[in-house]
């Protein structure tokens, strides 16, 4: 112990009563740096944190609400505060110099809500990866749809800059990451459907994604470079999988529209019969109403 500390345990007769040093936490869970490391753990509350090891240190995040639990002035998100203010006609989304800083601030502390969003949507898809190799199907689904919701948080927020936001530049920085986001959004959804082994709709459930991500491109003049997205590539081997392995040539819509083509209406009729039966209707796409 350093000589100056020595004397200040000495003249007020006290030792450090708990360490505040990790390092032991960090030795015991050490750093992979090929995969994101994450793990659900029990806090002092008996509540479950989820936590991600960093290169010198771990973060550590609520399951629900905002991730740090703090509640932007009582509200559950910054982002919620936001968009009541947008509905009672308080908020000024200009930023000039007749707006005040602690209005400024919003944008910026926005971002940073989004980023605990992120941090914890992708801690989530690694453990609900994890459990669900593991067989642990109750932990993997439970996950999964945490996951999802913390992108459709993610989605709604984009959506608010971008029809908030008069700054371009801020607008376009979000925008590029929507394919991003829409395809965490997308494995969610669909491994959920493989838990259910409902093997169908989990295809179909990946191709309404990729259908957005092309509409994403085509909405802003891209689509030339649609074929560069590494979502999409991710979407399309993770298509090619599930058909593989569930011996699925095609699903029951593939099998629909290809009917009708044909024309062949009492097989058509059949198939949305079939459809119907599982709760799903023909022509309409997998998407989840507060995202596309």
């Amino acid at each position: 112990m350093i000589n100056w500390l020595s004397k200040i345990y000495a003249r007020y007769g006290k030792g450090p009563e708990v360490s505040k040093d990790i390092a032991n936490i960090l030795k015991d869970w050490p750093l992979n740096k090929k995969s994101v490391n994450a793990r659900i753990i029990k806090g002092y509350d008996n509540q479950p944190q989820l936590q991600l090891r960093l290169d010198c240190g771990i973060m550590q995040m609520y399951l629900d609400g905002r991730p740090d639990g703090k509640k932007p002035f009582k509200c559950q998100t910054l982002l919620e505060y936001m968009e009541r203010q947008v509905a009672e006609n308080k908020f000024d989304s200009k930023i000039d110099d007749n707006v005040s800083e602690s209005r400024k601030k919003y944008w910026t502390e926005l971002d940073r809500e989004m980023t605990q969003f992120y941090h914890r949507r992708l801690g989530l898809l690694t453990i609900a990866h994890e459990a669900q190799d593991a067989k642990n199907n109750e932990l993997a689904m439970n996950c999964y749809q945490r996951a999802a919701r913390d992108a459709e948080f993610t989605l709604r927020a984009m959506d608010f800059i971008r029809d908030q936001c008069e700054d371009e530049e801020n607008v376009e920085e979000h925008e590029r990451f929507r394919p991003f986001v829409v395809w965490h959004w997308t494995v969610a959804q669909t491994q959920q459907r493989i838990l259910a082994q409902d093997f169908d709709l989990a295809i179909e459930q990946v191709k309404a994604g990729m259908g957005t991500i092309a509409q994403v491109y085509e909405d802003h003049g891209l689509a030339k470079w649609l074929k560069h997205d590494p979502s999409m590539a991710e979407l399309r081997q993770l298509e090619k999988q599930i058909r593989k392995r569930y011996g699925i040539n095609a699903t029951l819509e593939e099998q629909l529209q290809r009917a009708l083509a044909n024309e062949d209406y009492e097989n058509a009729a059949s198939i949305r019969d079939q459809l119907k039966a599982r709760g799903r209707f023909p022509g309409k796409a997998h998407h989840h109403k507060g995202v596309f």
